[in-house]
Order: C-alpha cells, then sequence, then structure tokens
C-alpha cells in the first residue's frame, strides 16, 4: 500500500493519473448555478469561495464518481489558497458547507485527510466529499433558472421605478418620497417595496395636473391611436404643405445610404416614451430632447450620449434612445449596449433601419 500526501497534491493518484472529465457535471457550472441561489441555502460568498478552492484540488471540470470525487488538503493548503484565510474562519466556512449538505466530510480515525492505494486504485480516502454537489446538479439548474429570471424581472422594474421617479421630479421636483426611492434603488432589489414604490409614482404621475390630460389621451381606444397615426403619416406625405405642423410630422432624415427616417415612423414603432412624457410630439427637436431626458433615466451617462451623437448623429441616437427604451427587459446594461453601438458606428457597420424595424417584430436582438 502506498499513501499519497494531501499537502503534495491534495487529491487521489487516481484521478491525477486517470481523469474521466464526462463522469459528473461540470463544477465550475455548479457553482455558478450555488452562488446564483445562495440566498436558498443561507450561503455567503466567502463560503462559497472556500467552495470554490475545494473545487480547485479536482484536475478536471467535471466532478468524477466515487473516491475519485473526494479532496483532502489541509487546513493550512487551503488557507494558502485563499489569499491567507484564518484557519478559524476557514473551518467555519467548511461547517457550514457540510450543514448545508453541499459537502461531506469523510474523516479518518486521527482526523486527517489523505489517501489510501491498493495498486492501481484508491481503497479509502478521507477528506472533503464532493460527491452530494454533483448530486444536485439537476435541482441547482432549475433553481438557478428561477433564480436568475426572478432577478431580471426585479431589475426591469427597478429601472421602471427609477424611470417614474425622473419623470415625477421634471413635474414636481425632489420630495422626501423621490429621495426614499433613490436609497431604496441602490440596495437589492426587494419586490414587495418595489411594487410599492411603483404604484406610489404611478399615483403622482396620473393625478398630477399637467399631466392629467394626456394621461386620459394615452387611455382611448385603439381605433383613436391608430387615427392619431394616419394622420402622422399623411404630414410625411404632403412635405411641402403650408402647415407648420404638418411639416413638422412629416421631418425625415437621411439614414444610410440615401434612405430615409421618418418622424411619423418612428413614433408609430416606438410608444414605451409615452408614459414618460405623453405631450404630442412635433419634431425631431422633440424626439432629440425627449431622449436627452430619457437617457440619465435609463443608465446613461451624459458622456457616452455625447459621443453617440458626435458618431451617429443627433436624429439616429434619439432612434437608438427610444429603441433601447422598448426593449428594457432584454438589455442588461444600456450604457454598455450602447457604447457597443457607437464602435460599430465607428467602423462603418452600423445601420439604425433594422434597428428601428426590429423594435415591434419581438425580435430582442435591435441590430443587424
Amino acid at each position: 500500500m502506498k499513501h499519497a500526501s494531501q499537502i503534495q497534491f491534495g487529491r487521489p493518484v487516481e484521478a491525477v493519473q486517470n481523469p474521466s472529465p464526462q463522469e459528473g457535471p461540470d463544477k465550475w457550472e455548479l457553482l455558478k448555478s450555488l452562488t446564483d441561489t445562495a440566498g436558498e441555502f443561507d450561503l455567503s460568498h466567502r463560503t462559497l469561495s472556500v467552495l470554490k478552492a475545494l473545487l480547485t484540488f479536482l484536475p478536471t471540470r467535471h466532478i468524477p464518481r466515487g473516491l475519485a470525487a473526494v479532496v483532502f488538503p489541509s487546513n493550512k493548503t487551503l488557507s494558502d489558497r485563499l489569499s491567507g484565510m484564518p484557519e478559524s474562519t476557514l473551518r467555519r466556512h467548511l461547517t457550514k458547507l457540510v450543514q448545508s449538505g453541499i459537502v461531506s466530510r469523510q474523516d479518518s480515525p486521527n482526523r486527517k485527510r489523505y489517501a489510501r492505494h491498493v495498486g492501481a486504485g484508491v481503497a479509502i480516502a478521507y477528506g472533503f466529499d464532493l460527491a452530494p454537489l454533483a448530486a444536485m446538479h439537476t435541482d441547482l439548474t432549475t433553481l438557478a433558472q428561477r433564480a436568475r429570471a426572478k432577478r431580471d424581472q426585479l431589475l426591469a422594474l427597478r429601472d421602471r421605478v427609477l424611470c417614474l421617479r425622473a419623470a415625477v421630479i421634471d413635474l414636481q421636483g425632489q420630495s422626501p418620497l423621490t429621495d426614499h426611492i433613490a436609497r431604496l434603488a441602490r440596495r437589492k432589489p426587494e419586490e414587495e417595496a418595489l411594487m410599492k414604490a411603483h404604484q406610489d409614482l404611478t399615483d403622482l404621475v396620473d393625478n398630477h395636473p399637467t399631466s392629467a390630460p394626456e394621461a386620459n389621451e394615452l387611455s382611448t381606444s385603439d381605433n383613436q391611436n391608430e387615427r392619431h397615426i394616419q394622420n402622422e403619416l399623411k404630414y410625411d406625405l404632403d412635405p411641402e404643405g403650408t402647415d407648420t405642423q404638418m411639416a413638422a410630422h412629416a421631418e425625415r432624415f437621411d439614414a444610410e445610404n440615401g434612405k430615409m427616417i421618418s418622424l411619423a415612423e418612428v413614433i408609430e414603432r416606438c410608444q414605451a416614451y409615452k408614459g414618460f412624457f405623453p405631450n404630442i410630439v412635433r419634431s425631431w427637436r422633440d424626439i432629440i430632447s425627449i431622449s436627452d431626458r430619457l437617457a440619465p433615466m435609463v443608465g446613461i451617462d451624459q458622456p457616452v450620449m455625447h459621443q453617440a451623437k458626435k458618431t451617429m448623429g443627433a436624429e439616429a441616437t434619439a432612434v437608438v434612445i427610444l429603441c433601447i427604451l422598448e426593449k428594457m427587459e432584454s438589455i442588461r446594461s444600456p450604457g454598455a449596449y450602447l457604447r457597443h453601438l457607437i464602435k460599430v458606428a465607428m467602423s462603418g457597420n452600423f445601420s439604425i433601419l433594422p434597428m428601428l424595424r426590429a423594435v415591434k417584430s419581438g425580435n430582442c436582438q435591435l441590430t443587424t
């Protein structure tokens, strides 16, 4: 028999010499799923970092079956791999992992961690068994998918609350409520608190004297909305008319290669901005002004907007902002998304027409 030192390897010799990478689930995918569902198991980030350190003693990405799933690094080795975590703290987090059922502990008679081999096989191994984590694969994947969907819903709700907060500030200035909501948005999203904030802000917008007429206009029938769009299209067909309002609705700009985008088409396809700025849009100047006010509400900084206008033009940038607002639930970071579009535009490959026309298609990919 031979003794494999946990100080030198921290793993059974069998697993090092004959790894079977497809035997079990991917250890890093499992760790990611567990991180997303940490609240379900009452795990802290430091406890997860200890688990990550244990996983590094497996030589492959996949957790093998049997005794090969047992790792046996000493506390000193683990502490060194965790940038000098005190052993008392390390023991506390290891205990938490065992109590949570994520790993199991196989203690030797003298409480040392090692493996004994007979020939080429592992006869017995003492240490931390990662098999329970592998067995949680299916349940963890399901829980993680639910947790990510819930998180995305809460983030989208928080974005809507922040947009409403900005609209309320525009209507009546800052107040204790808007200050409270600013603090609320900086914390971890909580559905109940966000829903209450959303309702409170919506009531303020709906009941404000200057917004009530537009709110009534927004609640009119689909037929009225359809007539409104048809009227805009009529204006667009006669840009040489003498009516200044009609000419304003007919404004166009050259998107690319002589292809024109009309104000009417933008208003028809982009509707979400009306929830915050319901006044009638009469010109591209109005659209640009609205986009400038929407940008910080959705998390786009002024320098990024300035660069976008410089690269794409003010009208195209305004259309991009309206399209981003339409797809807020599909775009995790609007600021990063706009920076990406700026780079594409600088390379000469950006096309705004497919982006605008994808808004109502149900396609989450705004650009081609």
